[in-house]
């Protein structure tokens, strides 16, 4: 799943609040989750956005402090409803961390974990498990986190969107289940014919 949006992490009011949260559903069905068992796979996140440092000297110190603003990613656990994961979201009250213990992407089966991965601007892990353990982990949220647009009260900057990109894959290790043809015949989009293509050799064929 590739998704780039745009957010508004405040609400650009004088004493400015965050904004947006972003939700998108996970593309795979249960049906495939449920196939694939105990065998192994690796889910990968990666979240990617800009942000505009702090003109000032001091703001280099923290990393609260120094970008304009700060964006993270947390994924629904699959003993969550949709209205729990939005919930337990709205009701985090420190800034700097969402990360909530009872959310899947909190869990363990991470390289990085929440302590490594949420730093910078680009952050990206890999969980690792059997796949029993996706069941109904079907829900990822982008979630604006404070910056000195915020502790700064810039009505003007917080009044602005911001780009950002969100990458979400799946892959099966060792299993051999055609991952691609399922989520894509679940959406309801077409899968390109393969076409074989002759080299004027006429000794090398290619499956595009």
């Amino acid at each position: 799943m590739v998704v780039q949006d745009r957010l508004k992490p405040f609400d650009g009011q004088r004493d400015p609040k965050l904004g947006e949260v972003k939700f998108y559903k996970l593309p795979w069905s249960r049906n495939i989750i449920e196939q694939l068992g105990s065998s192994p796979v690796e889910l990968r996140v990666t979240l990617s956005y800009f942000v505009e440092p702090n003109p000032g000297k001091r703001g280099a110190n923290h990393h609260s402090t120094y970008p304009s603003h700060g964006l993270q990613f947390l994924i629904k656990s699959g003993t969550q409803s949709s209205d729990e994961f939005r919930k337990d979201i709205a009701e985090a009250e420190d800034d700097d961390d969402k990360s909530g213990a009872q959310m899947f992407s909190a869990g363990s089966g991470w390289v990085a974990g929440t302590k490594n991965r949420d730093r910078g601007s680009l952050r990206s892990d890999m969980w690792r498990g059997a796949a029993y353990k996706l069941l109904d982990v079907d829900e990822v949220a982008v979630v604006p986190l404070t910056g000195w647009w915020k502790l700064h009260r810039r009505t003007d900057r917080c009044a602005l969107d911001v780009p950002y990109s969100l990458i979400v894959t799946l892959r099966t290790l060792g299993a051999e289940v055609d991952l691609y043809s399922n989520i894509s015949n679940g959406l309801g989009l077409a899968i390109p014919p393969s076409l074989e293509v002759e080299l004027p050799s006429g000794q090398l064929l290619l499956d595009l």
